[in-house]
Formats: C-alpha cells, sequence, structure tokens
C-alpha cells in the first residue's frame, strides 16, 4: 500500500449542477474558494456514503488515531487553494473539481482500501480503512523506507512507511512534504508518525493532496495532468504517455504496476476511477436514464450540457428581485428540466423510471425528416428564407422549430444564419452535439419580443406591466410555458401537455431543493 520510490519509467457555468447543496452544508466565513467549491459539489453525506469503512482498522486493546474525515479532508484542502480550483484545456473548474475528486479518491481507495471483496460495500467504497501500512511499525527494518540521502537523512529509529491517505512513503517524501507545511525538513523526519496525529490528523489528507499538486521532475504533478494543464512533448508520447487516468498511475506506483502484463492493482484503481466519476456525475444519470434513447450515445451527455452553457454566461449566474444566485441556477434548471422533460421524454407511463425522469429521449421530432412537407415548418421570410429540401422541425433538448428559430440562433452561435438554415441536422452533431443543448440554453435566454426571456422570469429580472396583469401574466412557471408552447397548451387549466410541465418542474424543484412558487399554470392566460 506504499507509493513506490520516484524512479524513471518510459511505460472532472460555474454552475451549481447536480449535487444538490444539502441543508445545513453552509460555507464558513474564512473558507478558501477551492473549499466552497468542494463542500458544493462533495457533502459530508457524500463522505460517508464513500467512506464508510474510514478509520476502520484498529489495533485493539488501543485504538489508533482516527484521521479520515470530512473536516480533515476539508482542512487539508484549504492549505493547496489550487485543488479543486483550477482548469485548463476547455474545462470549467466544478468539471476539473469533480475530475480531481475522482482521480484523488480512486487511488485513496487503492492505497488504503479494506479490500474485503465478499463485504456487503463494494470495494470502490471501502478506503481509508487503513490509516498506514499494514503489518509496519518504526522497529522493522524492512519499513524503514530509507534511500539514502544528504538532502533529507534518516533519523534511526524512525519508519517512512506508507501512511495517511495515499500512503506517503520513503524519507525523500517525507523530508520535503515537512519542509512545505512547516518550512523544516527535520518535523517529519524527526516524527514520520506525527503524520497521523498533527493539527487532529489533518496531514493524514494534507501528505496525500501535497503528493498530488507537487511535480518531481522529470514528472509532472497529477493535479496539472487532471485540470488539463499538462501536455506530453514528443518524449511523453513516444514512451505512451498521454493525458488521461493511466498516468496518474504510472506517478504513484508506475514501477510495480505498469509493466506490459495487466496488473490487478492498476485494474483496482481503474475500477475505482470509474465507479467515482459515475457518483460525480450521478445526478445526470439519475434524472435523465433514458438519454439519447437509453443508449448512451448522443448529443446529450453531462459535459455537452456544461458546454453549451458555457456559450451563455448568465444562465445560472444571474439573479435578480432579492433571489441569491445558488437559488437562481436550481430554480432555472428546474424550469429548463422540465421543458426538456416535455419536449423529448419518452413518456411511458408504465416503466419503473417516472416520467419526469425520461426526458432527453428523442433528439428530434418523432417521425420526421427532410423528405417530408408536414415536417418543414418553414414560414415565409426574406430574412430567414428557407432552404428547399429542408425541415425545421423539432431537433435537440428544447425542440427548435421553424426556419424563424433556427435562423437567428444561427446568427448567435456562427454570426452567419445560413449555417443552421442550409443544414439543420448540424444541430444535433456540430461541436460533437453541444448545440443539441445550446439552442435550448439560446431559447431560454433570448427574448422575442413581446415575449420576454425565460431567464428574466426565472430570476426574477421581468416584472409584468399592466396589461401583463390584465391578462393573467405573473413571473411564474406558468409563463414560461405560454412563451413555449401557448398557442397549444394554454387555452385549458387541464390541458396534459401543461399538466405534465407543471408536473415535471415540481419534481426537479423538490430534487433541487427549491420551491415551486406560484403561478404555475398558464390556463387563462392571454398570448403576449
Amino acid at each position: 500500500m506504499s507509493i513506490a520510490s520516484f524512479c524513471i519509467t518510459s511505460v472532472f457555468l460555474q454552475i451549481v449542477f447536480f449535487h444538490s447543496i444539502l441543508i445545513g452544508n453552509g460555507f464558513v466565513a474564512g473558507d478558501t474558494a477551492n473549499v466552497q467549491r468542494i463542500k458544493r459539489i462533495f457533502t459530508p453525506d457524500d463522505f460517508e456514503k464513500l467512506f464508510p469503512r474510514a478509520n476502520g482498522y484498529q489495533v485493539p486493546p488501543h485504538p489508533g488515531p482516527k484521521p479520515f474525515n470530512y473536516a480533515n479532508f476539508l482542512a487539508a484542502a484549504a492549505k493547496f487553494e489550487k485543488f479543486c480550483d483550477e482548469a485548463a484545456g476547455g474545462l470549467d473548474p466544478d468539471t476539473a473539481c469533480r475530475k480531481e475528486l475522482s482521480v484523488s479518491f480512486a487511488h485513496f481507495t487503492q492505497e488504503t482500501g479494506e479490500n474485503a471483496r465478499w463485504d456487503s460495500v463494494p470495494q470502490w467504497r471501502q478506503g481509508l480503512y487503513f490509516i498506514s501500512e499494514l503489518g509496519c511499525n518504526n522497529s522493522l527494518a524492512a519499513c524503514s523506507y530509507c534511500s539514502p540521502s544528504t538532502e533529507y537523512p534518516c533519523v534511526p529509529g524512525e519508519g517512512y512507511f506508507g501512511r495517511g491517505a495515499l500512503q506517503l512513503s520513503w524519507n525523500f517524501n517525507y523530508g520535503p512534504f515537512s519542509e512545505a507545511i512547516y518550512g523544516d525538513k527535520s518535523k517529519l523526519l524527526g516524527d514520520p508518525d506525527s503524520l497521523l496525529t498533527a493539527e487532529n490528523g489533518v496531514l493524514a489528507f494534507a501528505s496525500a493532496i501535497w503528493f498530488l499538486m507537487t511535480p518531481q521532475m522529470p514528472k509532472p504533478a497529477i493535479h496539472d495532468i487532471v485540470v488539463g494543464k499538462w501536455q506530453p512533448t514528443a518524449a511523453d508520447k513516444a514512451g505512451g504517455r498521454y493525458p488521461g487516468f493511466g498516468v496518474t498511475t504510472l506517478i504513484i506506483n508506475g514501477g510495480l504496476e505498469c509493466s506490459e502484463t495487466p496488473d490487478q492493482r492498476a485494474l483496482n484503481r481503474i475500477a475505482y476511477y470509474k465507479n467515482f466519476t459515475a457518483h460525480f456525475n450521478d445526478d445526470f444519470h439519475k434524472l435523465f436514464p433514458h438519454a439519447n434513447g437509453g443508449t448512451g450515445l448522443g448529443p446529450y451527455t453531462y459535459a455537452n450540457f456544461l458546454a453549451a452553457a458555457a456559450k451563455f454566461e448568465k444562465f445560472c449566474d444571474e439573479a435578480a428581485g432579492g433571489l441569491d444566485l445558488d437559488t437562481a441556477c436550481r430554480m432555472e434548471l428546474s424550469v429548463s428540466f422540465a421543458h426538456f422533460t416535455q419536449e423529448t421524454g419518452e413518456n411511458n407511463g408504465w416503466g419503473p423510471v417516472p416520467r419526469w425522469s425520461q426526458g432527453l429521449y428523442f433528439t428530434s421530432e418523432l417521425g420526421c425528416s427532410d423528405a417530408l412537407a408536414a415536417c418543414s415548418y418553414c414560414s415565409p421570410s426574406t430574412e430567414y428564407p428557407c432552404v428547399a429540401g429542408k425541415g425545421y422541425f423539432g431537433r435537440g433538448a428544447l425542440q427548435l422549430s421553424w426556419n424563424f428559430n433556427y435562423g437567428p440562433f444561427s446568427e448567435a452561435i456562427y454570426g452567419d444564419k445560413s449555417k443552421l438554415l442550409d443544414d439543420p441536422d448540424s444541430l444535433l452533431t456540430a461541436e460533437n452535439g453541444v448545440l443539441a443543448f445550446a439552442s435550448a440554453i439560446w431559447f431560454l435566454m433570448t427574448p422575442q419580443m413581446p415575449k420576454p426571456a425565460i431567464h428574466d422570469i426565472v430570476v426574477g429580472k421581468w416584472q409584468p406591466t399592466a396589461a401583463d396583469k390584465a391578462d393573467g401574466r405573473y413571473p411564474g412557471f406558468g409563463v414560461t410555458t405560454l412563451i413555449i408552447n401557448g398557442g397549444l397548451e394554454c387555452y385549458s387549466p387541464t390541458d396534459p401537455r401543461a399538466v405534465n410541465r407543471i408536473d415535471f418542474y415540481k419534481n426537479f424543484s423538490n430534487h433541487f431543493h427549491v420551491a415551486p412558487g406560484n403561478h404555475l399554470s398558464c390556463g387563462g392566460m392571454q398570448a403576449f
């Protein structure tokens, strides 16, 4: 369970999205920015769920320290402000943080896991069980882990065996970590056991984060790989070293695990990483398990949603009328996903997945193709002229329809209305499918006079005029339905499509811990 010596080898708007903040998990005055982000993404309940065996191995009758807890993890993260607060290469900081936590926890689990295959708790959630290397103590010569060094000299009687979340090992790691924390290499060289007890155990995590954040040339920092900062040289590529999870294993224990033959330890790390990644993206799959027809292949992915949101900086980052940004974002996600689900949902009333979680099933309007005249959705226009043989039927998360929407959206994205008028199918394929979400967010963000932007309604910017009030139009979910499909759904408060939207909205609001508010129905509202 120890980190091998550093021999040279050749072998995850800003958006508060998908991990609901549990009530009581508030920020503390003075929290660093990275700790604030971690708290949003990784809650105390997550810690208990992911590490139920933490500090599990104790030698009777004298229980040892129990350094692995949520508070200590946050305190350790605060010592390294770029941990979970840096991104490059097109990543947004929240996605980079989710990736960094997934990578970190996978390695923590391989290094410290109980590894009980028959336990009711799966192996990937058995991490942080061992606080130090099993069977080692300072009196055992085999556990000295001493490499002769004048810069970081070993102290007789002390063992530099694996300790902490990443099982920091060897004097040439204890010394530099001690310098980083104390400004004095002798602190931990003289007392390596204090790595588990100093600061009430914070160093058990801090040692791991230090290792992840610190390049040891010629090896890059694992942090830099994860967040997109490291780019391989020609020599790296010749040696098979490319950005990804594999090279992080190479850095940690490549001398033992990265031979040509698949090594079970390396395979474990991959399995753990996949599970942690699924956990930190869990809400997308939980909310949209039938996305892309249930195949998992198509434009509707978590990454594409984030990439689309990045094109509209005020989406999930604007609030008015006394709303705070987080609440406004949760409301905006709830409204958006309710409409996405009505427009693209499988609508299977008999399956095990409730209908409000069946959204993003259809990528385009069922039964339509460019060849069908009924699907042309062409309104005569000199400004946004239709192209013969092209159909402007519903595509994407909000089923963008009609030439008078494809043209302006094309202008907004490309600065050229003809791009999507000439090739409306590319709305589902351009940028690897990002436009399937971007078209929906554009529609939500864009006022089409006299209609206000749905975004402005949700975040509290739109205030109804006397004429709006006289026609029954008040801020609330109902008027957003009026804007999207009022001509078909808002004649009666019992229209099943509008009723579906309200039900979906209530469920998403409950998921994101926001009140649905008033004026949910568009029934009886007059058109703008």
